[in-house]
């Protein structure tokens, strides 16, 4: 009896461990034919969704007319670049992870948000990007670049990552990708991540209808044309590549400049942050703020904005979550009018004024690779979709799969 207990027990765990070394085989395998098909992923920071027809890139519009594209990516809420590059990133509204502005207050922290906080407290971050989801999982990452990018969430950073470098040139950020496509199969990431301002920058200091716009919109779309022809000629991988837009641009040279020192006179306690198409107000006596949104409605100014109390938030900026960093008061910018301060310099086009009450605000996606259908166009599509697509790309386990990014793929990835 007890010689037929061992038997048994032997040919049980000789069952387990067979069965174990297929499971460790059949991932190594899976992992193997996906790194043939890596995540490119590019954000064209300030790609107005409208540059496709007025600006005619012949790069983009091939790689649209080859793939699947919509030029109306639609922002979140406010369309400004760190809330919608992180949207992109999480699948999440600003207020989910936590990045609600380019600034804003902590009331935890009691101090405002700058660009790249994150690096320094990781707090600021409520919500996993997929590069840290995917190196959870063991799929390697490259970031050249993104915002927050830099912020170890769960204590993990990319297997690749870059410190910004604003006036790093953007030939230098996509041949870094080249060279980490290039890596033995081991060392390949599998999705590789970058960011471009140019666009932006050029947007803001010159409008969307000048020459220069026009320039820098030809010479992002020859860079991307150069960076795919090398993949393909210094690599065997085809990769599914996705361009990206975080919103789009409105021209506000000619506009009302809203002083904000002479439009306010805010209660004792209160927390005022000027971001140029929103002031967002913090002080949690209601009565008060009541009694400020009041005066407003009479100020001299009063058609150039809006005032909305948390209470009165509309339901599609998903800022009903009250956490450290949703203001208890927005004063919203009318286009194309603009908050200042004294002495700052006044830009001849911006963004995150409310992208669905403004369709120049729309960004753009264009999807391209083995994985993609030919030739479809997709209407509109919320950013926070290209988190779901990026991470059905990868296979990325536990992930609340969206049925909206089927319209992407040839069948069911």
């Amino acid at each position: 009896m007890k010689h037929s207990d061992n038997t048994v027990l032997f040919y049980y765990f000789m069952f387990k461990l067979t069965f174990l070394l297929f499971v460790v085989s059949f991932s190594s395998f899976a992992h193997c034919v996906n790194n043939k098909n890596p995540v490119i992923l590019i954000s064209l920071d300030g790609f107005a969704g409208k540059y496709l027809t007025t600006y005619q890139p012949p790069y983009l519009l091939s790689m649209a007319k080859k793939g699947v594209f919509t030029d109306a990516l639609i922002p979140v809420y406010p369309s400004k670049t760190f809330p919608n590059h992180l949207t992109m990133v999480t699948g999440k509204p600003p207020a989910e992870h936590g990045i609600v502005h380019n600034s804003f207050y902590h009331r935890g922290f009691n101090t405002n948000y700058t660009l790249g906080s994150g690096k320094h407290n990781s707090a600021w971050l409520t919500a996993k990007p997929i590069w840290t989801i995917a190196e959870q999982q063991g799929i390697k990452t490259a970031v050249y670049f993104w915002p927050e990018s830099e912020t170890k969430v769960d204590n993990i950073l990319p297997s690749y990552v870059k410190a910004y470098q604003h006036n790093t040139p953007n030939e230098v950020r996509l041949a870094q990708l080249v060279s980490w496509l290039q890596l033995p199969e081991p060392e390949r990431p599998q999705l590789l991540i970058s960011y471009i301002s140019t666009i932006d920058d050029i947007g803001h200091s010159h409008g969307t209808k000048a020459e220069q716009t026009k320039n820098a919109i030809r010479k992002v779309d020859k860079l991307l044309e150069d960076f795919v022809n090398k993949v393909q000629q210094s690599t065997s991988l085809t990769p599914n590549i996705i361009i990206v837009s975080d919103h789009g641009m409105i021209d506000v040279k000619h506009g009302k400049k809203l002083n904000v020192d002479n439009l306010l006179t805010p209660p004792t306690g209160t927390v005022v942050v000027n971001g140029q198409t929103q002031l967002y107000i913090y002080n949690d006596n209601q009565v008060a703020l009541t009694r400020l949104r009041n005066r407003l409605t009479k100020h001299k100014n009063q058609q150039y904005f809006r005032t909305y109390l948390a209470t009165d938030f509309p339901k599609h900026w998903q800022l009903s979550l009250r956490t450290h960093t949703t203001p208890d008061m927005i004063i919203e910018a009318i286009p194309p009018a603009i908050f200042v301060k004294e002495g700052k310099h006044t830009p001849f086009a911006t963004h995150g004024y409310d992208p669905i009450k403004n369709e120049d605000l729309n960004a753009m996606m264009i999807a391209l690779g083995p994985k993609f259908k030919q030739g479809h166009q997709i209407d509109k599509l919320e950013n926070k979709h290209v988190f779901h697509l990026v991470a059905s790309l990868l296979s990325l386990q536990n992930i609340e799969h969206s049925e909206v990014i089927r319209a992407f793929f040839k069948r069911t990835p």
